[in-house]
């Protein structure tokens, strides 16, 4: 009885893995006999605290499942396909954080290559669903790491998950979020979708398309480029920031709309629009631009003291080398 309870125990739960070499070490034996039992004991011990470890995921306590899970894991790690098999099959626990131990357990422990990928990917487009806010951020995080690149079939299930969600703004923004890591640029269908996302009627489902077509969207696309200078005017701040960063990512050098938005956003009351401004001038204003040059300079005596120091750093990058330095060149 005493044995049974400390199989039981979480201290057998989480036996190492050389616990057979620990036994032997500590138990020894004087004769060849004593050591094949003692070998054999601790071989029998590590298989039942195995099991017991296997039942308590079954268990009807959540806490007690978390705790089980947490050596299958291990195991796991160690390559051993039942203990992977056991985690997996914790995917569809009632409990959120089951759920999202599991996940990001999975992210890990399995690639794109491996033989479970398959079954990994299908939970992962499931927990994207989850009505738990930290179960679909880790199924996001699982999706990237199992994913193929540019897939077509994980584009269209992404997009299909956000059509299905029943008005679910979290559902469609962590879609958004993560398509287009998924989907690569220039994607017809993640780009399509994205776009249509711009015109939601959901504020935080804008926000997340704005920033999305900076990794969707093909570098120096005007169609989107425009639809970018357009959105730095909106009156949602976050909005007007998240334009201003993918503009400097998709807008091409000397890019006339997309400079002069920029300059215009100078001009805004928001010290991080103004920041975000500045830095994405350095980026598309050619060097020597005048109108990018001369809004750039009313900068250097703005209250804020991070905005001054990034207008004193673009407006030497808009200037251009020194004649002397240019000389030395």
């Amino acid at each position: 009885a005493q044995a049974a309870r400390l199989v039981q125990s979480r201290m057998w739960a989480t036996l190492p893995e050389s616990i057979a070499s620990d036994v032997l070490a500590f138990l020894g034996g004087r004769r060849l006999h004593e050591t094949f039992t003692a070998s054999a004991a601790s071989f029998a011990l590590r298989a039942l605290a195995n099991v017991s470890a296997r039942e308590h995921l079954r268990s009807p306590y959540p806490a007690m499942r978390l705790e089980a899970l947490e050596p299958q894991i291990r195991l796991a790690e160690r390559g051993l396909p039942p203990a992977l098999h056991n985690v997996l099959a914790c995917a569809g626990d009632e409990d959120a954080e089951v759920r999202k131990t599991v996940a990001k357990a999975l992210s890990y422990l399995v690639h794109p290559d491996d033989e479970e990928a398959p079954t990994v990917l299908a939970e992962a487009l499931r927990m994207i669903k989850d009505q738990d806010d930290s179960v679909r951020k880790a199924g996001n995080i699982l999706l990237v790491s199992v994913a193929r690149r540019q897939d077509d079939a994980v584009v269209a299930a992404l997009i299909g998950i956000a059509g299905d969600a029943d008005g679910s703004v979290h559902v469609c923004q962590e879609v958004v979020g993560v398509l287009g890591t998924i989907s690569g640029r220039g994607h017809s269908q993640a780009l399509g979708f994205v776009r249509a996302c711009v015109g939601s009627t959901c504020l935080e489902v804008q926000r997340e398309a704005i920033a999305a077509l900076s990794e969707v969207a093909e570098r120096g696309d005007e169609s989107v480029v425009s639809l970018l200078c357009e959105s730095m005017a909106d009156p949602d701040m976050i909005i007007r920031c998240a334009a201003i960063v993918s503009c400097s990512v998709l807008a091409p050098t000397g890019h006339e709309e997309a400079v002069r938005s920029l300059v215009r956003a100078l001009e805004d009351r928001w010290q991080s629009v103004r920041l975000r401004a500045l830095v994405a001038l350095g980026a598309v204003a050619a060097t020597g631009d005048a109108a990018a040059t001369s809004a750039v300079a009313l900068l250097l005596e703005d209250v804020d003291s991070e905005v001054k120091c990034a207008a004193e750093r673009i407006s030497a990058k808009l200037q251009g080398p020194a004649p002397e330095e240019q000389d030395a060149l």
